[in-house]
């Protein structure tokens, strides 16, 4: 069976695709037991049949949706530096979203674009 993920993904360029996989990727490793489906037309983590983070990319950018509002508060300081709106975590189209500090080393915010790792 394919994955409606997969084939939502297909539709962007290389760059910004892989920037979207390495994001799904860290997405995939947080969960436990979280299912992938499209909701709302965006690739979106559902545990136990809630939905509780999706992304998706645009033509200037990429995006988070965290779906509870304790994300922004939880995650302040490594959220530091990253547009934001209400409802989502902006980030560059074509980078690689940095993977979260491990427990009790909080990130001061992401690095430059010139030291984030391209996928």
């Amino acid at each position: 069976p394919v994955n409606p993920i997969d084939d939502h993904l297909a539709l962007f360029g290389a760059e910004q695709r892989r920037a979207l996989e390495a994001v799904r990727s860290v997405i995939r490793a947080t969960p436990p037991a979280a299912t992938e489906v499209i909701s709302h037309g965006i690739p979106t983590f559902k545990v136990d049949g809630v939905a509780v983070i999706g992304f998706d990319g645009f033509t200037r950018h990429n995006s988070l949706f965290p779906y509870s509002s304790q994300v922004a508060v939880t995650f302040e300081g490594e959220l530091a530096g990253y547009v934001r709106t209400k409802g989502s975590i902006h980030f560059d189209a074509t980078a690689a979203l940095c993977a979260p500090a491990p427990p009790g080393q909080q990130q001061e915010g992401p690095p430059p674009p010139s030291a984030r790792a391209t996928p």
